[in-house]
């Protein structure tokens, strides 16, 4: 019975990889999971909350115009109080309920 080689789990999944020239780094050598571009981490992002227009909201669908009342909900929710992102928020809100009252 001859014995034969069997390629590990590493060897396996670096063999999946065609390697070019002039790339930045190996992909099949990491320490661990990239967690970004910058492999600096996660990272929080501020969300800015952009006012949502009656104009714009009119081309909108409702499964759609209800998304962007969840996000509006949840920028809302996250804003500090007294800020711009609020008050845009807050009238995004405003708007696509009354987008939506019209509809019915």
């Amino acid at each position: 019975m001859a014995i034969t080689h069997v390629p590990s789990k590493r060897e396996l999944h670096a063999s999946s990889y065609i390697t070019t020239t002039g790339a930045s780094h190996d992909l099949t050598r990491t320490s661990g999971p990239i967690k970004g571009r910058d492999r600096r981490g996660l990272q929080n992002l501020e969300v800015k909350m952009k006012l949502a227009t009656r104009f714009e909201l009119a081309a909108k669908s409702e499964s759609e115009l209800r998304g962007l009342l969840r996000e509006a909900f949840n920028a809302l929710a996250k804003s500090e109080f007294d800020t711009h992102q609020r008050r845009n928020a807050l009238a995004s809100i405003e708007n696509i309920q009354n987008e939506l009252t019209c509809r019915l």
